[in-house]
């Protein structure tokens, strides 16, 4: 059963339902529809039966009156299976340059490669048949360039990105890739955005500035004897005239000595004699 979301319905979901047809088609049905060629194990009594399989797939896959009138021109002994599909893709594959735009986001938004062998399998065979897409396409090293930094694109630029995809209905290519780049830098400049105020990089400077801030604090710290760096110096110090004051208390003479007795602030004590 072909899912009713990537059915055709016009040219808008041509892109779509080619990867679901690529997805839907057997293996051995897939080169027989997409690029006529009739494998070489198939015998005459074979080709009839798989090729009446492949048109159900495609005439199941379709889900408009205007996509099923296309059918209608075609003589009907040459209604197999690559005929039909050689006709759709005539009457409704897009021929601008949005095509290449949708063909690239499949890619850079694919997602990440699953875990498990079974997965990985599925997730394979879905990455080749966009692969395969962008292959017959014909796309140019530009195209790779130029959808892959505009689909890095800020979100603020979210409405530059749309207003650049619907230019693109009436162009044949993409832009050369300093045109597209220049036209980003020029965005940037109108919504007012600077190095700082840009999400990838504002993190950074945030952290950085922070960390410059509490450098200079220690520095004021240790000029005012105050904060971690002046405690460090102030201990030992203390720790030095604790000392010195002990070993002079120490040394100072004890009993009733006339030139050696002093008072407790350390001045000569007058003794006299009655």
């Amino acid at each position: 059963m072909f899912p009713k979301h990537a059915r055709l319905d016009g040219p808008k979901s041509f892109t779509n339902w080619l990867c679901q047809l690529r997805l839907t088609l057997p293996n051995q049905l897939r080169s027989y529809v997409l690029d006529g060629v009739i494998s070489a194990t198939w015998t005459a009594e074979q080709l009839p039966a798989r090729d009446n399989a492949a048109r159900e797939i495609i005439v199941g896959s379709i889900d408009s009156a205007d996509v099923s009138a296309a059918l209608d021109a075609i003589p009907s002994d040459q209604l197999s299976a690559p005929c039909i599909f050689a006709t759709l893709k005539a009457r409704f594959a897009p021929d601008d340059a949005t095509r290449t735009l949708e063909l690239f986001a499949r890619l850079w938004d694919f997602k990440k490669m699953p875990a498990s062998v079974e997965a990985y399998n599925t997730w394979l065979r879905e990455y080749m048949s966009v692969a395969q897409e962008i292959r017959d396409a014909k796309t140019l090293l530009n195209d790779v360039l130029a959808t892959h930094v505009l689909a890095m694109v800020l979100s603020c630029l979210d409405s530059f990105r749309l207003t650049f995809t619907d230019e693109q209905r009436s162009q044949r290519e993409l832009p050369k890739l300093t045109m597209l780049t220049d036209r980003i830098r020029i965005q940037l400049r109108l919504a007012g955005l600077s190095i700082r105020q840009s999400p990838r990089l504002s993190g950074e400077v945030e952290s950085q500035t922070e960390v410059m801030r509490r450098e200079l604090r220690n520095k004021k710290g240790a000029r005012a004897g105050i904060g971690p760096a002046a405690g460090e110096i102030a201990g030992p110090l203390r720790q030095s005239r604790a000392s010195k004051q002990l070993r002079a208390s120490k040394s100072s003479p004890q009993g009733g000595g006339l030139a050696g007795s002093r008072n407790d602030r350390g001045a000569p004590v007058e003794l006299r004699v009655v």
